[in-house]
């Protein structure tokens, strides 16, 4: 599936605004993904993309750093005792899934599963004790969490 250099831009533009976490999900939407079809995933040829920028040894050291902050119930806060949101929730659970590191990302899942309301949607910030932060609703939010799930799946 080849994705429109439109499309790719836009991908790109939206990585910018969260950081290094954001460099795995831009790296997911701007592979050659015809070109590696078919064969087993190899980071050397994803990264060739980035020369100079992004090498696969980033790329671990960021999954390494999520990881550390994820919370044995799987909640991925911002930083250490900090709150979770769900979309940038998504976006880390998405990297881990990236970086192949796929019982961290199912974990986050379930913690998402966990805290849906019964209508569908999240509030817009958690804390690592279960509390909510901010009882705001963001539809856009529910959306972002479908776009995590097709890519763990």
């Amino acid at each position: 599936m080849a994705i429109s250099k439109r499309k790719r831009a836009q991908y790109t533009r939206f990585g910018v605004y969260t950081g290094t976490t954001a460099l795995l999900v831009v790296v997911f939407f701007t592979v050659d993904w015809a070109r590696l079809q078919g064969a087993m995933f190899r980071w050397d040829l994803v990264t060739a993309q980035f020369p100079g920028i992004l090498t696969t040894a980033d790329l671990q050291r960021t999954a390494d750093s999520i990881e550390a902050l994820q919370l044995s119930n799987g909640m991925i806060p911002w930083y250490p005792n900090g709150h979770c949101d769900p979309w940038n929730h998504v976006e880390t659970a998405i990297a881990l899934d990236i970086m192949g590191r796929h019982d961290g990302a199912l974990a986050a899942y379930k913690w998402l599963a966990d805290h849906q309301d019964a209508d569908g949607w999240w509030f817009n910030y958690y804390m690592p004790d279960g509390s909510i932060e901010d009882h705001k609703l963001d539809t856009n939010v529910t959306a972002y969490i479908a776009v995590g799930v097709w890519a763990h799946w």
